[in-house]
């Protein structure tokens, strides 16, 4: 790339890095820290007594659904800028330090893809060393036990029904339904077996 490519690349690059510093400055942007404790939030449900595995896998699961963008697969791959900016996200929450930190990274730990997931393991390795309480679910989460798996099809579209338990809690089910109508688009829901 010529050098006077470059120097244009570098001033608008100057430029927009102003304009966003601005934005924060007069309080139209969230400051970085402010940002991560707002998504830290998102974990603060889990650390109430009677959470359950499965609701934080689910909460995990819903953090990164709001943060990546997938392939048409569901994957990100492990050498994209989403996965490597994941497993900087993961010693961001770390350094926090909070309870909802550690609620958040052990949860990731078992539903990140795998950079993240070790990342995230090791960080909240560190955060209980260091003190902090584990919530009660994180001695058996990533550990459900399959059971029945159903499928039904009318009108065009396919349910799939998973059926999983963790130890002493009642069954869980996964449902997704698939349109191929929709490019294959499909829905998932989670909830708790009769």
């Amino acid at each position: 790339m010529p050098g006077h490519e470059l120097s244009e690349l570098q001033a608008k690059t100057d430029a927009a890095a102003a304009f966003l510093h601005r934005l924060v400055a007069d309080g139209l942007m969230p400051t970085p820290q402010r940002y991560l404790s707002g998504l830290l939030e998102r974990f603060h449900p889990v650390l109430r007594r009677g959470c359950d595995p499965c609701r934080a896998e689910m909460a995990a699961c819903q953090f990164l659904g709001s943060l990546l963008p997938a392939a048409p697969d569901g994957t990100v791959p492990d050498n994209s800028l989403a996965s490597r900016s994941l497993v900087e996200l993961m010693t961001q929450i770390e350094a926090s330090g909070t309870r909802e930190a550690l609620a958040a990274l052990r949860a990731l730990a078992v539903v990140a893809s795998p950079p993240a997931r070790s990342t995230a393991g090791a960080a909240a390795d560190r955060l209980a060393a260091a003190g902090l309480q584990d919530p009660t679910w994180a001695v058996g989460i990533g550990t459900p036990a399959t059971g029945a798996c159903r499928s039904y099809a009318a009108n065009g579209q396919q349910t799939v029904v998973a059926t999983f338990t963790y130890p002493d809690r009642p069954a869980h089910e996964v449902v997704v339904l698939v349109d191929p109508q929709l490019s294959g688009w499909s829905s998932t829901n989670a909830r708790r077996s009769p």
